[in-house]
């Protein structure tokens, strides 16, 4: 009989009383939803550290997020369950991404070695939660908002619930988009970053294109018109705000249009991961050549991170000069076309 040396036998009995799951719990804990306010989530997780539990009780406030999103969607007229199912894909990665900032710890205590955590997300809209986070008493005088945040649905919203307007910035910090006002920051969640792309044009300097809508797969070009002679440059504006230059001091005569891109060269839309995607396309007009080195150029490598991600400086140039702006959304193919493009039948 072949006899376990003494460690093995300690490791065993280690484990074996090493619990899975916790055997005591706060009492608490299994009224999480009490802590909230009805424009609250709330949600609970424990852990043997304190991450493990947080990281737990978000996923409680997620699942609760995609089941409040679901049941709104489903109740839009004539939604399909393919409609259903991206919009509460966006809508939910929109506002759990904000959940890892937004998050408010209400409870946390250890016991038996066992983390328990309660935490709470406030789902009332972005401009509600700044307006508390603000507390403004009065609106300052004297303030000049960015001219084109200004005329965006977002600071509409914003402008509409402070009843002024206020000198904010737009600022990029470990990938997460936030406006400052003072040292005061409220983080954007995907959806609410989306309604600061808008079209702009005035009628003496416009950037167009045929259509705002595109189908993945098709030619997008645009045309570009000033009133002044001078020189246009363009850049592409993604979802996430990272920004690249795709023509730079393209010189261009007062009252023609010029088309872009020319000279045989081609843009073709695309989806990523088979979901609609937004971008705005910028045209700013100047009367000599600009300085576009702190942009990464279309077609090269781009970077990932938050030095990609310029477009709160190129918000600063735009207010400069003269400009005009086009949001394209592209839209994945539908089903039937790429099932028959995939036959080696057809």
């Amino acid at each position: 009989m072949k006899h376990l040396p003494w460690f093995s036998c300690l490791f065993l009995l280690s484990a074996c009383t090493m619990s899975v799951e916790p055997t005591r719990y706060p009492e608490w804990y299994f009224a999480c939803q009490d802590f909230a306010q009805a424009y609250e989530i709330a949600g609970c997780g424990y852990g043997r550290s304190q991450d493990a539990a947080k990281s737990k009780a978000r996923k409680q406030i997620a699942e609760e997020i995609r089941v409040k999103v679901t049941s709104v969607v489903r109740d839009e007229a004539r939604a399909t369950e393919e409609e259903i199912y991206l919009k509460t894909e966006f809508s939910t990665v929109s506002e759990t991404d904000v959940t890892l900032s937004e998050l408010d710890e209400i409870k946390k205590i250890n016991v038996d070695d066992w983390w328990f955590v309660a935490l709470k997300f406030n789902t009332l809209p972005f401009t509600k939660r700044f307006a508390r986070k603000l507390n403004l008493a009065f609106c300052p005088e004297g303030e000049k908002q960015n001219r084109y945040l200004s005329q965006t649905p977002l600071f509409e919203e914003i402008n509409n619930e402070f009843q002024c307007k206020l000198d904010m910035r737009l600022i990029s910090t470990h990938g997460e988009w936030s406006l400052f006002y003072g040292n005061v920051a409220q983080a954007l969640a995907a959806e609410d970053f989306l309604k600061l792309l808008n079209t702009y044009r005035t009628p003496s300097h416009a950037l167009t294109s045929l259509k705002s809508h595109y189908v993945a797969g098709e030619e997008l070009s645009f045309q570009v018109k000033s009133d002044l002679p001078g020189m246009v440059s363009i850049l592409n504006v993604y979802e996430n705000g990272i920004v690249t230059l795709m023509s730079a001091n393209q010189p261009i005569p007062a009252k023609k249009s010029i088309r872009f891109p020319s000279g045989g060269n081609k843009l073709i839309t695309q989806t990523i991961d088979n979901k609609p995607t937004y971008d705005l396309y910028v045209a700013v007009f100047t009367d000599r050549p600009l300085d576009w080195s702190l942009f990464q150029q279309t077609g090269t490598e781009i970077s990932k991170d938050d030095r990609a991600k310029r477009f709160a400086e190129l918000l600063e140039l735009m207010n400069r000069h003269e400009f005009s702006t086009v949001r394209i959304q592209t839209n994945p193919k539908p089903k039937s076309i790429t099932a028959a493009n995939s036959d080696p039948q057809s």
